[in-house]
């Protein structure tokens, strides 16, 4: 927290030095609770307006951004803007509660304050979606009542009575500021209120914000009233700060801009605001930023980019996109973290693309076996179908059963072909694996037949990485089993336990009558040696998959990053 923390209090130092129509201050010696004063802008219906917003600041700062809490809501009454709640929430893209721009690792708690200063516009009806049309009709009474409003709740209590951020000496730094801007506006202020006063003093007020009732209040208009309490406050009173004349805001200004660079001479990070001297660490310029933000430790900038999740490859500036030039060096092996992994992150290559191209390999080979368990399966329903229609005719009906049972054969045929087209497929994958130690799917119908696998294996039976190593190497000592030695797994494991064949059925396999035409063809089939050998070839990929993901696993050192180059060192290299 140590960076955190000089980063806060750089971060508050520059609001200070640099007025803007923001204001914090700290309760006491804690920086982890701020109080924020937001001054509304000149020529918006905010004009005048002192709005009370509390920061508070995590210990991950400035990697994360602070939590706000909007309190100018008339005890969570009122909403003055359509991304500002009565219950005090802030929807703001920076703060990753509305869409668009988000934090980065040079935004800070200025960055903050004026992205909601920027919400304070001219029509704020149009910031809620679907009211960007909205006629001028409906937009005019928003602002009449966020003129009311603002008076009545965001500037009155701060005259009349204690202010919401409280009386102590932490907050007259927010006191001062909000009196000596009031001072200056008050006559523009008591000119609106006086116009406004003739044309809707009286009328009842309707809740602008509130779109999905749009519901009235009891209370009504009344403009004329908020000036004659605001107008008692016209004479300045002796506590309040006179306002400064033209010259000598000019020579508060200069004196500021003379001082600035004082304090900008020495080059800090951009994250951790830290210089050369205070971390004894050296800055790099590693990408086209220019100005104050040009500057970061590389370790800094490595714990933003791994705090954001980007992969490696993609690193880059969040500002002006620039990749970062990264060395690496050899880390540890994941070891059972990878074999943990959900499928679905491999299909999605999310992973490095090695381990993905050889789940993918694992995972077509499961393909393999649904396909033939599924044909075999309907072949077997086929030809049962064809015996049932020719019970009636007798024992004769053996020479009828051929020509009923081709839809069975050609279901057999065509499983067969696309049990090796798949064996080609993976050992095409294993090839380009070996060659470029990377792994993609081939087409877009191959990509979409696994994910389709990893997600059915994911949803019944929530299998990782590990269970589909356990599944497939059954799968594939089962098939060599079935090539090599005529029998299923089962059997080989079960004869030596139980001292006899027992009555089995194998996964990978349907058995069917031995005279059946389909039986026929597939003990044709297996007994063939270009078929054993195809089945061969693709059990030993199979396995070739299994060794080298346990090797990624538990041997392969992962590439760390370890710095990010400056750009002249690239230039050098």
């Amino acid at each position: 927290m140590d960076g955190g923390l000089r980063r806060l209090q750089r971060d508050l130092k520059l609001i200070q030095a640099e007025p803007c129509g923001v204001y914090v201050t700290t309760r006491g010696d804690d920086l982890a609770l701020l109080d924020a004063l937001v001054l509304g802008p000149q020529d918006t219906p905010y004009d005048g307006a002192m709005l009370h917003f509390q920061l508070k600041v995590s210990n991950f700062y400035p990697m994360n951004p602070p939590e706000v809490q909007f309190l100018t809501t008339d005890s969570n009454k009122l909403r003055l803007h359509p991304q500002l709640y009565a219950d005090g929430k802030v929807c703001l893209s920076i703060l990753g509660t509305w869409h668009g721009p988000r934090w980065t690792a040079s935004s800070s708690i200025r960055t903050v304050l004026l992205s909601i200063q920027s919400l304070l516009c001219e029509d704020p009806l149009r910031c809620e979606p679907g009211m960007e049309a909205a006629s001028d009709e409906r937009v005019e009474l928003a602002n009449v009542f966020v003129v009311h409003e603002s008076v009545r709740v965001g500037i009155l209590p701060m005259l009349e009575e204690s202010p919401t951020w409280g009386t102590d000496e932490a907050a007259e730094v927010l006191s001062t500021a909000a009196r000596a801007y009031l001072s200056q506006r008050l006559s523009t202020l008591l000119r609106r209120l006086s116009s406004l006063a003739t044309r809707f003093d009286g009328q009842v007020m309707r809740e602008p914000f509130n779109f999905g009732a749009e519901a009235s209040t009891c209370r009504r208009y009344d403009f004329e009233g908020l000036a004659r309490r605001l107008q008692s406050f016209s004479p300045q009173p002796e506590h309040l700060p006179p306002a400064s004349s033209e010259s000598e805001k000019a020579e508060s200004k200069d004196d500021a801009v003379t001082s600035l660079p004082e304090e900008e001479e020495a080059l800090c990070c951009r994250i951790c605001h830290l210089t050369l001297e205070e971390s004894e660490t050296e800055l790099i310029e590693p990408c086209q930023c220019a100005g104050s933000i040009r500057c970061a430790h590389s370790s800094c900038l490595i714990d933003w980019l791994k705090h954001t999740g980007a992969a490696q490859g993609e690193w880059r500036c969040d500002l002006c996109l620039a990749p970062f030039e990264v060395r690496s060096a050899p880390g540890q092996p994941p070891g059972t973290k990878l074999l943990r992994r959900s499928l679905l992150e491999f299909v999605d290559m999310q992973l490095p693309v090695e381990c993905c191209g050889l789940v993918s390999i694992l995972l077509t080979s499961i393909c393999q076996t649904l396909l033939m368990c599924l044909c075999s399966g309907i072949a077997n329903i086929l030809y049962l179908a064809a015996n049932v229609l020719l019970s009636p005719v007798g024992p004769s009906y053996d020479v009828l059963k051929w020509p009923l049972a081709v839809p069975a054969v050609l279901l057999d045929l065509t499983a067969m072909g696309s049990y090796v087209l798949l064996v080609g497929v993976k050992v095409a994958m294993l090839v380009r694996a070996a060659e470029s130690r990377c792994i993609m799917v081939c087409c877009e119908l191959q990509e979409q037949l696994l994910v389709w696998v990893a997600e059915m294996l994911t949803l019944l039976w929530n299998i990782r990485l590990a269970g589909l190593l356990a599944l497939t190497s059954y799968f594939t000592a089962d098939h060599l089993c079935r090539t090599c030695l005529g029998v299923n797994l089962l059997l080989v494991a079960e004869w030596p336990l139980f001292g006899h064949k027992p009555e089995v059925i194998s996964f990978t396999s349907f058995s069917m009558r031995a005279n059946s035409p389909a039986q026929i063809l597939r003990s044709f089939s297996m007994s063939c040696w270009v078929y054993q050998g195809i089945g061969v070839a693709s059990a030993l990929v199979n396995l070739l998959a299994i060794l080298l993901l346990l090797k990624a696993a538990f041997l392969d050192a992962r590439s760390v990053p370890v710095a990010i180059l400056t750009a002249e060192k690239l230039k050098k290299e």
